[in-house]
């Protein structure tokens, strides 16, 4: 009922969302329980095109409180309701194993080790940067190239429900890249936190005046660090140097892979536009060193486990493994194919179906290892074949269809997109044309004018 909508201010306890009439009262009006809810987003009333709203909705429960089953929100911009959902998806998702999106990296790890076994760095780092090691290092433009920001969505979703998405084979190169791009922008903050940013800054600078003595500095102070910020750092860093080893066909280069990636490594809290332009260029020089001389900043350790919680393909490449017996027992090879990387980590083919295929209870299939130990509950199983089922053909094709719709909604949106310009346009050369025309009219009034006042003055002449 809108004539009965009121601004009401809200304070998140544990999974329940209270909301206040004022800003400073103790005392609150109700309360929107969070746990089993689910959130939809609204299409914009026209009648009211500064409202955007989305609904809190009972999901798994019959009712959230008060009788309700829904309540509806709306906030002022669609930013701010894109904020308010992020932070409820990721309380309501988190005991699924999910709402990895814009959480800390030691908080989501600490939440995969209980639905899909214990590693280093998390699950939508190790996968994207698996495909795109197999398949992407020779594509033209990696994570300067926008992928399909629906496909990115959508993976971004099942990422932050917990389904424990596959990354199919036909999966666009670029679409990966964004999705791991937009992992890293919405961290809470840098890969180095804020408060060690004037740290790694002053090692910036010696860096820049003694490249040796530099990267001793720096190699110090990653012992500050979170552990876990550490290792994805140290992942990330070994994984871009891989890319522009290839940067003569991918064009991907140490200067272009700072521009893009130096942000969510190293970036100020707050700062003035001076201060930004003086440390920007110490701050690309020192992301450059980090991906350049990763061997000598990173430098491998014994008691270090595998970053991945299966066997990675090519694994000696990142760590070394202590256990060397149970890696050469593996199925999988020295540069064994990114289906097959997938497939012992996922429990099932990586062609077994789209990316919503994989349901809550998946992560009961999923191994998770420490230096190459089997998880228990994996036993003797053999690997997947590569023969298909009738049941994946079938879910294939499901998946190819659904993909075709998300291609046929893009196509659609995008020629909305390109009439509105259209239209936009042709007002834009109406406008054009009438000032053309006025300006025409202007000078003609002009001229008239002119000429009256030249026969005026001649008259004037003549009188005298």
């Amino acid at each position: 009922n809108r004539s009965s909508d009121l601004r009401r201010w809200f304070r998140i306890k544990g999974d329940v969302l209270f909301y206040y009439k004022t800003p400073t009262d103790s005392a609150e009006q109700g309360y929107i329980p969070l746990a089993g809810s689910e959130l939809v987003r609204l299409p914009i009333d026209p009648k009211t095109p500064e409202r955007h709203m989305f609904e809190i909705a009972a999901g798994e429960r019959k009712v959230l409180a008060h009788h309700h089953e829904s309540f509806l929100l709306y906030a002022d911009t669609n930013e701010e309701m894109e904020s308010w959902i992020g932070v409820l998806n990721r309380i309501i998702r988190e005991p699924r194993g999910g709402g990895m999106f814009g959480r800390s990296i030691g908080l989501t790890l600490r939440e995969e080790a209980k639905h899909v076994g214990k590693g280093l760095i998390p699950v939508v780092m190790e996968k994207t940067i698996l495909f795109l090691r197999e398949r992407g290092l020779n594509e033209v433009g990696l994570f300067r190239l926008p992928g399909n920001q629906v496909r990115v969505t959508a993976l971004r979703e099942s990422f932050d429900k917990g389904e424990n998405p596959t990354l199919i084979a036909s999966e666009d190169n670029h679409t990966v890249a964004s999705l791991l791009k937009l992992y890293l922008r919405q961290l809470p903050e840098p890969l180095i936190p804020y408060e060690y940013y004037d740290m790694f800054l002053g090692a910036a600078r010696v860096l820049e005046k003694d490249e040796s003595k530099g990267v001793q500095q720096v190699t110090k102070q990653f012992k500050f660090i979170p552990k876990a910020n550490f290792d994805l750092l140290k992942f990330l860093c070994r994984f871009l140097n891989e890319i522009q080893q290839h940067s003569d066909v991918n064009k991907m280069t140490l200067g272009n892979l700072a521009t893009v990636f130096g942000p969510n490594i190293l970036s100020p809290q707050k700062s003035d536009p001076h201060s930004l332009m003086e440390s920007t260029n110490l701050m690309a020089h020192l992301t450059k060193s980090m991906i350049s001389k990763h061997d000598v900043v990173f430098p491998p350790t014994e008691d270090e486990g595998s970053f991945l919680r299966d066997s990675p393909v090519d694994a000696a490449s990142f760590v070394p493994r202590k256990d060397k017996a149970a890696q050469q027992s593996r199925t999988l090879g020295p540069r064994s194919t990114i289906q097959d990387v997938l497939s012992l980590s996922d429990g099932r083919t990586a062609f077994g179906g789209d990316f919503r295929a994989r349901k809550a209870s998946a992560p009961s299939s999923t191994g998770g290892s420490f230096i190459g130990e089997e998880d228990e509950r994996r036993g003797s199983s053999e690997p997947p074949s590569g023969s298909l089922s009738e049941a994946d053909v079938v879910s294939n094709l499901e998946a190819e269809r659904e993909r075709a719709q998300m291609l046929e909604k893009e196509i659609g949106r995008l020629e909305g997109e390109l009439e509105r310009e259209r239209r936009a346009r042709r007002v834009w050369e109406e406008r054009y044309a009438q000032e053309v025309s006025h300006r025409e009219d202007a000078e003609r009034h002009s001229n008239d004018l002119r000429k009256q006042l030249d026969a005026f003055c001649a008259s004037l002449d003549k009188a005298s």
